[in-house]
């Protein structure tokens, strides 16, 4: 496909309110999958220690891990639609998208490392003491 056709194609698909949406779900879902986990987290210490099922704190921790995996991928689609180019300084419905994909891409893959970098903590040390 042409370098015209390809932005062509880009450009209607992210004028519409489906691309748009997608452009923000790519941007915002690991953050957000981020600050859910911390809270669910916190509120679940205080219940699982009375409990003694702390294991399942790591498997809260995989699965926001996931959900800030899929954003990237949602990310990641939408940068491969605009044609996989660092954004420019033109300006346009492409370059938007491009700048937006990007950006999200770069968020979920730093959102990622950090749930990683929680994640190692939950096996060294007990989340009951205090």
């Amino acid at each position: 496909m042409a370098e015209s056709e390809r932005k062509a194609k880009a450009e209607g698909e992210f004028k519409a309110t489906g691309g748009i949406l997608r452009l923000w779900a790519g941007l915002l879902t690991a953050p957000l999958a981020f600050l859910l986990h911390l809270q669910i987290n916190y509120a679940l210490v205080t219940q699982l220690c009375q409990s003694e099922h702390t294991l399942i704190l790591p498997l809260v921790t995989l699965a926001f891990l996931l959900i800030a995996a899929g954003g990237g991928l949602i990310a990641l689609v939408n940068w491969r639609a605009t044609g996989t180019e660092w954004p420019g300084e033109e300006s346009g419905v492409t370059e938007r998208s491009r700048f937006m994909a990007v950006v999200g891409l770069l968020i979920s893959a730093l959102v990622v490392f950090a749930l990683i970098w929680q994640l190692i903590p939950q096996f060294i040390f007990d989340p009951c003491h205090r």
